[in-house]
């Protein structure tokens, strides 16, 4: 037998299976992670980069208010892995297919690893993650 249940909720009527639950989003996917000034892969220790994708964070824009940077913002995570080094990278942004974070300055130069979690998710099969290089410096122009 099917039970369902009619409620009101601020004047509208809702009708609820409780057998229904609520989907949960799909791991992050990202597709590169660029200088936020010239969009290279190659990224300078303590500059701005952003990183593209699919379900990278919220629908809508969210952006930090205040400072400290924080390293999680609205579920949204980046971390940077050089060999056995991995660094959490403050956060400037987030939306769903647009991530924007800082590169800790303290970042191994030479390839690196860029990984996005979203409420603590990340693909199973990689793909949550892109490569980059790490310089001490990179020329970009906004």
């Amino acid at each position: 037998m099917y039970t369902r249940l009619l409620t009101v909720v601020s004047g509208l009527a809702v009708l609820v299976s409780p057998g229904l639950r609520a989907q949960s989003s799909p791991p992050p996917e990202v597709y590169s992670a660029n200088n936020s000034a010239d969009y290279s892969t190659t990224i300078a220790q303590g500059s701005l980069f952003a990183v593209f994708g699919y379900y990278l964070g919220p629908a809508n824009l969210v952006e930090v208010s205040a400072f400290p940077l924080p390293n999680v913002l609205s579920g949204t995570s980046v971390t940077v892995t050089s060999g056995s080094t991995t660094l959490n990278c403050p956060m400037i942004y987030t939306l769903i297919g647009q991530v924007a974070a800082i590169l800790p300055s303290n970042t191994p130069v030479g390839a690196a690893t860029v990984t996005v979690a979203y409420n603590g998710k990340t693909d199973p099969s990689g793909f949550s993650s892109t490569q980059v290089t790490v310089a001490t410096s990179s020329v970009g122009l906004f």
